[in-house]
């Protein structure tokens, strides 16, 4: 049974929305912990931004790595199955780097400060800061492959109908 052009295409696009979200809050996460050292009340700036975190943030990006099993198991027949199994993986990398590393190095600037009490920077907020790139290359990579998902998934069907 053929599965309908809508719904098929469905999967893919709610995967590049999501993504895309993904893509610019890691930015702004980056922006955020940038500017930590540069308040007077880390806390109180802080606080706010956990709280947007923990309701939107969260929930949203792991309902995109529910979808990343999703794209793989009900993969479009036009998309390669290597695709959405990279992207699986790149979603795996995010989610265990961030409970293993970044997730550890942010809870320790919230229990301790940003701050050493002589006014040096926090080591775990360095840490945090210089290699965040990472984080950043995977979430933005992987909103590369949802978007190519749909591109492929879209394009080659146009292609398939000019034969």
């Amino acid at each position: 049974m053929r599965a309908k052009p809508v719904p098929a295409l469905l999967l893919p696009a709610l995967a590049v929305l999501l993504a895309g979200f993904g893509a610019g809050f890691v930015w702004m996460t980056h922006m955020h912990h940038l500017a930590l050292p540069l308040v007077a009340d880390a806390a109180a700036y802080d606080g706010p931004y956990e709280s947007l975190t923990a309701t939107l943030g969260v929930p949203v990006n792991a309902i995109g790595a529910v979808l990343a099993v999703a794209l793989l198991v009900y993969r479009h027949p036009r998309v390669p199955w290597w695709l959405p199994a990279l992207g699986l993986a790149v979603q795996a990398a995010v989610w265990f780097s961030r409970l293993w590393l970044w997730g550890a190095w942010a809870e320790t600037v919230r229990a301790e400060g940003v701050r050493l009490p002589d006014g040096g920077p926090h080591p775990a907020q360095l840490d945090y800061v210089d290699t965040h790139w990472i984080r950043i290359a995977l979430i933005s990579g992987y909103a590369v492959i949802a978007l190519a998902t749909l591109v492929i998934a879209v394009v080659r069907k146009g292609l398939e109908e000019q034969r």
